[in-house]
């Protein structure tokens, strides 16, 4: 189960998450499930695009590929929605921005309760300058859940696959994640 980045609140949203790879792509699979009785969830807007908006600010799933400050964080969110960027411990914001995954595949589908994301990682463009044991990396999962009960304020609920005491970044509290042979 997902739980909030600190392990203390509960999270009224579901998530589940099925991973797998061929030796080409890491396939990641994600039913986003809504609470029950809510009145409106904050959608990606059309005027922010389909590649590289600020969807984290919306409903939305994060993944990272890390290996000790360097990472590779892909946000998929509904309508067919992606950000991708890669971050190295010396380089800058826009740097990381600026970097697109040529053969990326993704696709997702909203329901009235829930949305499904999924997401085809090419596994030749995610390279580390550490080298370190092929098909080893550090990963985490994010999802950005922001919803509103009726008459009731935005909730915004930041949930993860393991929490992170703290940001967003804090690659030594990912887990690891070994791609069998």
């Amino acid at each position: 189960d997902f739980c909030d980045a600190y392990n203390v609140y509960t999270q009224e949203s579901k998530t589940e998450m099925r991973l797998l790879h061929d030796g080409k792509f890491l396939y990641i699979k994600a039913k986003c499930t809504l609470p029950n009785l809510i009145s409106t969830v904050k959608w990606v807007r059309p005027h922010i695009g389909k590649r590289d908006g600020m969807l984290w600010d919306f409903e939305s799933l994060e993944f990272f590929l890390a290996r000790d400050k360097e990472l590779y964080q892909f946000i998929l969110a509904p309508d067919n929605r992606l950000f991708d960027a890669h971050s190295t411990p010396t380089g800058r914001a826009r740097e990381a921005v600026n970097w697109n995954s040529k053969k990326v595949v993704f696709n997702t589908v909203r329901g009235s309760t829930d949305w499904e994301g999924f997401l085809a990682i090419p596994l030749d463009e995610i390279q580390f300058a550490q080298k370190g044991e092929p098909g080893v990396f550090r990963f985490n999962a994010y999802r950005n859940c922001r919803y509103n009960f009726p008459n009731e304020p935005m909730t915004w609920e930041q949930s993860c696959y393991l929490p992170t005491y703290g940001g967003f970044y804090n690659t030594e509290r990912f887990g690891t994640l070994k791609l069998a042979k």
